[in-house]
Formats: structure tokens, C-alpha cells, sequence
């Protein structure tokens, strides 16, 4: 570890030219300057790593690690891994950080301890930047365990702050999962003792567009894997070995991830999304019932979906009590 360099800010990009140097730039106007910026790309074949250089040439704060695509989340292994400092900060390529971030970060990480992975609230913006929405979560340790176990919401990867000992500790992130790596990250910790805290301010902003990851299969990777890393909580928490701790990748998605998925299946939670009310709602666009009909879609797709997510609770407590390796 580096003691002239307090955070490393950890982020991966993949063909991500659109909005990276936004991302970037939000970075290097942090108010906190004691950072170090390890960007991986990860084998991208667009504009990203001439913006990379560009910025690297202005701001030696910048390391660049370049490697072939094998993914997000093996991505964010190797970059942690090269840090300099004893704190990481992450942020997605696609996503931005307000300026006062990493200061308030770093100082109530100091004043809480090792033991705290520390998040924020956000704002959702559109592909142009505007604010749509600003999304708040529980303060407490408590109320963010709950809802991470409830599949509520949860502050994003983009605002999350720790110790490289708890990185160190939990191995890193595991690459069985393509989707909700993240999600298994604080699964784990949660599971090794570890606590949670969410500023209450919005610090980061955080893009919705349709190459983002959640909006992929239209979400129901995110279903799946998210789901998996649930059950392997309660696996783990009756004293039953982890799957992704036994199988290698493949082992994991023929042996573990197909059960989980067939569960999903019987509980038609798997089923393309509404797709025949969806697809019928978009093709009244120009019929006077459009606008009433969109409120009603809304508010019908926001009580599928809360039904659905109680459905994965029961699934994940279920499969982990009657569950037998193979």
C-alpha cells in the first residue's frame, strides 16, 4: 500500500466511448485529490482507450490496466487487486459521481472503521444526463440488511466505498455470476460480519440507457443470478456449503443456477416480462387511451413486481432448506 494515495477509485469499461469521459471527468473534479484512478479496459474495440489515454496524458492520477474481455466482474478482480490504497471507491463507466463524494466518503469511513461498506443515495439520469427520478435508501446498518435480503432496493455499486480488507477477505468478486456480482459481494459480507451505511445525500447519478446491464434480457439475468446469490446466503447461513465455493463456473450454472432457474419457471417468474400486455400497450401509442392506459400498465407492472420478489424470497429460503449437493 501506497501512503501518499488515501483511495483507489476502481472502475471497468467495455466499449463504453458514449458517456466515459463524463464519467471521468466527474472523477478527477472530486474536491477529495488524494486518489489514485485505475480504469480497466476490458478489451473494448470502440473510442474508449484513445478517451482513456487522453485523459491519462492530462491527469498521471490515471492508470490504465488493459486486457483482453472476460468480463465485468473479473475486471473489477484485477483492478482492486493493483490498488495502492487500503480504500476503494467504485464507479461504472456509464455512471458519475457529485463533487463532494469521495470526500464524504472517506471521511466517515475513517470515523467508522474497516467494518463499514458505505453507499449513498442517487439519482437516475437519462441518456442525456437530466434527473428522472432520486432513489433513497435506509441509513442504518439494519435497515440496509433488510432490505438486501428482501431484494428491496439497494445502494448502487457505483456509490460503494470500503476496505481492501474486505475485498481481501471474501476473495474478491466471483465469477459465476454474469449478473448481481455485486449483489453476492454484499451477500457475503454480510455473511462474514461485515456492515453497512448509506449517506443520505444523492452522490452519484446514475445513467439508465438500453446497453446498461440491468436493462439486458430485460432484467432477467439480474433475476436469476440475484436469485442464486440469495439462496447461497441461506445455504451458507444453515451451515451448507457454497455452490460457487465448490463448482467452477460451469459446474455452477449445470448443476446450481438450472435448479434455481426452474423454480423461477414453475413460479412463472421467468415468463418474457408481461410481454403480451407489453406488447399490446406499445402499439396504442397514437390512440387517445394511450395516456390512461400507461398509468394503469405502471401501476399493474409495479404490483407483478413486488408480488415476483416476494415469490424469489420464498424460492431462495426454500431450495437453501431442502437442498442437497450433488
Amino acid at each position: 500500500m501506497n501512503s501518499c494515495i488515501r483511495v483507489s477509485v476502481v472502475m471497468s469499461v467495455f466499449n463504453g466511448g458514449n458517456w466515459l469521459k463524463y464519467s471521468v471527468e466527474s472523477i478527477l473534479n472530486q474536491t477529495f485529490r488524494d486518489f489514485e484512478f485505475i480504469i480497466v479496459d476490458d478489451g473494448s474495440t470502440d473510442s474508449s482507450i484513445d478517451i482513456l489515454n487522453h485523459y491519462q496524458s492530462i491527469d498521471k492520477r490515471i492508470k490504465i490496466i488493459r486486457k483482453k474481455n472476460t468480463g465485468l466482474y473479473d475486471s473489477l478482480n484485477v483492478g482492486i487487486k493493483s490498488a495502492e490504497s487500503e480504500w476503494i471507491a467504485r464507479i461504472d463507466s456509464d455512471d458519475t459521481s457529485e463533487s463532494t463524494r469521495l470526500e464524504k466518503q472517506y471521511h466517515l469511513a475513517l470515523k467508522l472503521g474497516k467494518k463499514f461498506i458505505i453507499g449513498t443515495n442517487l439519482n437516475i439520469i437519462d441518456p442525456n444526463g437530466s434527473i428522472v427520478s432520486e432513489y433513497k435508501y435506509p441509513k442504518t446498518h439494519k435497515g440496509l440488511k433488510n432490505n438486501l435480503l428482501t431484494l428491496n432496493r439497494f445502494f448502487a455499486t457505483s456509490s460503494a466505498f470500503f476496505n481492501f480488507s474486505i475485498f481481501e477477505k471474501l476473495g474478491g468478486y466471483r465469477l459465476h455470476y454474469k449478473r448481481s456480482g455485486d449483489y453476492d459481494f454484499w451477500l457475503r459480507a454480510l455473511s462474514k460480519g461485515y456492515l453497512f451505511r448509506c449517506l443520505q445525500q444523492p452522490l452519484v447519478f446514475i445513467r439508465k440507457h438500453e446497453n446498461s446491464l440491468s436493462s439486458s434480457n430485460n432484467g432477467l439475468d439480474s433475476v436469476v443470478y440475484s436469485t442464486c446469490a440469495l439462496t447461497c446466503f441461506h445455504l451458507r447461513k444453515n451451515n451448507i456449503l457454497d455452490p460457487a465455493d465448490i463448482y467452477n463456473v460451469n459446474e455452477y450454472e449445470t448443476h446450481f443456477k438450472e435448479m434455481v432457474i426452474s423454480e423461477l419457471k414453475k413460479s412463472s417468474i421467468l415468463n418474457e416480462k408481461n410481454s403480451f400486455l407489453r406488447n399490446s400497450f406499445y402499439g396504442l401509442t397514437s390512440n387517445p387511451i394511450y395516456k390512461p392506459m400507461r398509468f394503469f400498465y405502471k401501476y399493474l407492472n409495479k404490483i407483478f413486481s413486488l408480488i415476483n420478489v416476494y415469490k424469489r424470497v420464498r424460492i431462495a429460503n426454500n431450495i437453501a432448506d431442502h437442498y442437497n449437493l450433488k
